[in-house]
């Protein structure tokens, strides 16, 4: 696996910035549901990433996602 230079972080729950990440030229994308979502707005952001990852025409090489623990609501 070759070396990563550059990780770009997205809030789970902004469709627009994840659509802008995914054209972006960074190493790896991280669709994030940890520090950059809200309690309230995590279900919110699982759907929206979920949303996302359904337009996707194949299997996105440099997609990674960032959750919090499976005890968390």
């Amino acid at each position: 696996m070759p070396q990563l230079r550059s990780i770009l972080s997205v809030p789970g729950h902004s469709a627009k910035m994840q659509a802008k990440a995914l054209q972006s030229t960074a190493d790896l994308v991280m669709f994030d549901l940890e520090d950059s979502v809200l309690l309230a707005e995590k279900e919110t952001a699982r759907q929206q990433i979920i949303s996302t990852l359904k337009s996707l025409p194949e299997h996105h090489p440099r997609l990674a996602l960032r959750c919090n623990g499976l005890k968390t609501a």
